[in-house]
């Protein structure tokens, strides 16, 4: 989240570039939480030629890969082996959609790829359209729903990753925020109170992975509703634009 901040809050500049740089190449310290953000803001920065900003990524990566190598030449393979045999001693989670379309709503296995080739689609098209236009407005929203798509898409699912939905939603919050400070709130309100709900109804239960779904799917939505509401509001001021010419 620091290196989106240094990207895109503030004057850009070589310095900003060169450490969202740095930043990114740590984040992959946790990849499954990066694993589709890093390519977004590769390809934006590749589109939008901050070249800063891409050589201060790879040469951080491949100097966290040297100083790796030199201090445990192993590390690697043993990182592999570790990967592979963590579901061994540890309980590990399916992927969210399995959960859903399998214990849930039982459709099965087949059901779940379908929908996963879907969202991928669907998250390539808002890719595409974003670097074809270069809609700075689109960025925000893009980066949200890449955010959502990575916990939709995981390879395992964790309710401990859910912390990067506070980031998707606070564009969702900014834009409730500019109708009515007070429909900002009662959606934080409701938000928290789902939530907890959820929890205290399903805790004990068979049912507790339930606890996985509400969030990532009210985000999904809501962010959604919030792009349908900007496009209204800009092809309004357009049709008031041309009026007044006309």
């Amino acid at each position: 989240m620091l290196a989106i901040w240094l990207l895109f809050h503030g004057e850009p500049s070589a310095r900003r570039d060169v450490l969202a740089g740095v930043c990114l190449a740590y984040s992959t310290i946790k990849p499954q939480m990066q694993f589709l953000i890093i390519p977004l803001l590769v390809l934006w920065a590749l589109k939008a030629r901050r070249w800063h900003f891409i050589v201060s990524a790879a040469l951080s990566m491949l100097a966290l890969f040297g100083v790796s190598f030199l201090m445990l030449p192993t590390w690697l393979g043993e990182w592999v082996g570790q990967v592979f045999s963590y579901a061994s001693y540890t309980p590990v989670l399916p992927p969210l959609l399995n959960i859903l379309l399998e214990d849930f709503i039982p459709l099965g296995p087949g059901a779940a790829w379908v929908l996963r080739v879907l969202l991928v689609g669907w998250l390539l098209v808002e890719w595409w359209r974003l670097l074809r236009d270069g809609d700075e407005r689109r960025l925000g929203w893009a980066l949200a729903f890449t955010l959502v798509m990575t916990q939709l898409l995981s390879p395992h699912a964790s309710i401990y990753q859910y912390v990067v939905f506070l980031f998707a939603l606070l564009l969702v919050l900014q834009r409730l925020e500019a109708v009515h400070r007070l429909v900002m709130l009662g959606m934080m309100l409701a938000l928290l109170i789902g939530d907890w709900s959820v929890f205290f109804a399903t805790v004990d239960t068979e049912l507790f992975d339930l606890l996985l779904f509400p969030l990532p799917l009210v985000t999904l939505l809501l962010l959604v509703l919030s792009r349908a509401s900007t496009g209204r509001a800009a092809r309004e001021q357009l049709t008031h634009a041309h009026q007044l010419k006309t």
